[in-house]
C-alpha cells in the first residue's frame, strides 16, 4: 500500500529550534516532525503533544506574556520522542496500523536500515479505508460507534477541557453549544491548541515571540459542525475526519437526539479487524 506512505517528508534535525519547528507545523499543517541525523538517520519524532507538555512544565505565566527565542527555547533533539517504533519498507498495512494503535500514536516512519524514507499517518489510513469502502465500511456508524462521553460547552477555554480529559481519564470529550451536541474534542486536538503560534517574520532570536492563541474549545472543531448520523456509512464518517481537522464526530439522530460518538481510533479498529480477515 504505497499510497499510505508519504515518501520523503519535511524533516528537521535535531539542533533546529522550536521555533523553525513550529513555522514548519504550521506551513504543512502537520502534527509530526521526523527529527533525523546524517544521512536521514531518524533520531525521534515531534510533535504538538510533545510542545504541549513542555508548555505545561513551564511556570505559569510564561505562556501568556510570550517568549523570545534567546529565552533559551529547547531544540527538536531535547523535545523530541526518542522512543519511535517505525516500520520497513516492505510494511504489512496491518502491522503499522496495529503498532499505532498499540501505542496510542497518530503517525509511525518508513525506514530502511534505520534511514527515514517516509511517514504514515492516521489520516492516510482514514483516507485508504474512506476510498477503497472494503465491507466493514460499508456498515452503518451506530455499528461500531462508542458511548458519549463527558461533555463540554464550545465557549469553555482549552484549559478546562484538558482538565476534564484528565479527570475522566478519557482521549475524546463531546462538545455542546448548551443544547445540542455539535462535535468531539480529542486530546490531539488540544495538543493542537497548546502549539504556539509565532510573531515575526523570520527564526531570528531578535524579534521572536511565541504565543498561545486558542482562546476556546470551538475554535478546535471544523466551521461545519462533525456530527453524522447513525445509519450513515463507517465509509462516509472516515471521509469526514480524514479531509478536516477533527478526530471524531457526534453521532445524532434526525431528530436532534445525541446517540453517542465516533472517534478515528473506533474506525482505525473497524480497519484493522478488516485487514486481519484478509491477511
Amino acid at each position: 500500500m504505497n499510497t499510505l506512505v508519504t515518501f520523503n517528508p519535511v524533516t528537521v534535525g535535531p539542533n533546529d529550534t522550536l521555533a523553525h519547528v513550529l513555522r514548519l507545523m504550521g506551513e504543512y499543517e502537520m502534527h509530526h516532525v521526523p527529527v533525523v541525523g546524517d544521512d536521514f538517520q531518524l533520531l525521534g519524532i515531534l510533535s504538538d503533544m510533545d510542545v504541549s507538555r513542555y508548555m505545561t512544565e513551564q511556570p505559569s505565566g510564561v505562556e501568556g506574556a510570550g517568549w523570545d527565542d534567546a529565552c533559551g527555547l529547547p531544540a527538536a533533539g531535547v523535545l523530541m520522542t526518542r522512543d519511535v517504533a517505525s516500520v520497513d519498507e516492505e510494511f504489512a498495512p496491518l502491522v503499522a496500523l496495529q503498532t499505532m494503535l498499540k501505542r496510542h500514536v497518530h503517525s509511525i516512519p518508513v525506514t530502511s536500515q534505520g534511514r527515514l524514507r517516509g511517514i504514515i499517518t492516521s489520516r492516510d489510513f482514514l483516507r485508504e479505508f474512506a476510498e477503497h469502502a472494503p465491507r466493514t465500511a460499508r456498515c452503518p456508524v451506530a455499528k461500531i460507534m462508542s458511548a458519549w462521553r463527558p461533555t463540554i460547552r464550545h465557549d469553555a477555554a482549552p484549559q478546562e477541557a484538558i482538565e476534564l480529559l484528565e479527570l475522566h481519564q478519557t482521549r475524546y470529550l463531546g462538545v455542546t453549544d448548551g443544547v445540542r451536541a455539535i462535535g468531539v474534542l480529542s486530546q490531539r486536538q488540544l495538543g493542537g491548541a497548546r502549539r504556539l503560534e509565532l510573531v515575526g517574520e523570520d527564526d531570528s532570536s531578535d524579534n521572536l515571540m511565541i504565543e498561545n492563541t486558542s482562546n476556546s474549545v470551538g475554535s478546535l472543531l471544523p466551521q461545519n459542525h462533525a456530527v453524522i448520523e447513525p445509519l450513515r456509512t463507517l465509509a462516509d464518517a472516515a471521509a469526514h475526519l480524514a479531509a478536516g481537522k477533527s478526530d471524531g464526530l457526534a453521532v445524532v439522530e434526525p431528530s436532534g437526539k445525541v446517540v453517542g460518538m465516533l472517534t478515528a481510533t473506533d474506525l482505525l479498529r473497524a480497519m484493522s479487524l478488516e485487514l486481519a480477515r484478509h491477511a
